[in-house]
């Protein structure tokens, strides 16, 4: 009957991983994300109102000035240059040794009391009290990661709000859809406007608070995903 209960609490477990599974892979990501999305219409306008003269404040530039984004929902291209690597390398060993030694008592002074040859009620006692009590213990144990990431591109967002500093906050996503699938790049992050070129770009190692994702959806992807069960035995959640 225990058995049989541990059983089903176990069912129970894995019917629930295979559940948030399950709502995972039928809700991919997908195209338009209100978080990546331009800002709307409205929000581009002027500050001033319209006085229905030729000259507006919200629009005015300068004669030589270039056209880098600095309004909201002005555009700007990030240049995608994201290299990382990283290394760890760990060893543990550990041993310990103990040994306990416990001799036969003595009484009033002597031990013969307690001596096997002599004692017809309780035989084998002066054995008994002698032990001899031995532990070892070892733990060995090492790690080695070794990690290296890199991405390279291109992706064009826009300008969603204006800092009271100058600074811009951009957001934006790129998707391409290709035969089995689609590859999607999305970005979100705040730059200064001191590290936008004159060619209206800035390098993505420049942006601040920086949120870039680049993944797929679609058969490709899904072959590359490890299944909801073995990912469960991958977890902390297993016990061995």
């Amino acid at each position: 009957m225990r058995i049989l209960k541990q059983t089903l609490q176990l069912m129970v477990i894995l019917m629930l991983f295979a559940g948030l599974a399950g709502c995972a892979l039928l809700n991919p990501p997908k195209p338009d994300d209100p978080k990546f999305a331009p800002v709307a219409p409205e929000r581009m306008r002027p500050p001033a109102e319209n006085n229905g003269a030729i000259f507006q404040s919200g629009f005015s530039r300068n004669l030589f000035e270039d056209r880098r984004a600095s309004r909201v929902g002005d555009i700007i291209t990030i240049v995608l240059e994201e290299t990382t690597r990283s290394s760890n390398d760990s060893s543990t060993n550990n041993f310990k040794n103990s040994d306990t030694q416990v001799s036969a008592p003595s009484v009033f002074g002597s031990v013969k009391a307690l001596n096997t040859n002599e004692s017809k009620i309780l035989p084998n006692l002066n054995s008994a009290f002698n032990n001899q009590i031995t532990a070892d213990r070892t733990f060995n144990g090492s790690s080695k990661s070794n990690q290296n990431n890199r991405l390279i591109g291109t992706i064009t967002v826009t300008v969603s709000d204006v800092l009271p500093n100058g600074n811009l906050m951009i957001r934006g996503e790129k998707w391409i859809h290709l035969n089995q699938g689609k590859d999607y790049i999305r970005l979100t992050g705040m730059v200064r406007p001191e590290d936008i070129t004159s060619e209206n770009t800035v390098a993505s190692n420049k942006i601040a608070d920086a949120r870039i994702a680049y993944s797929g959806t679609g058969q490709n992807n899904d072959v590359n995903v490890m299944g909801w069960l073995a990912r469960f035995f991958t977890t902390a959640f297993f016990p061995l």
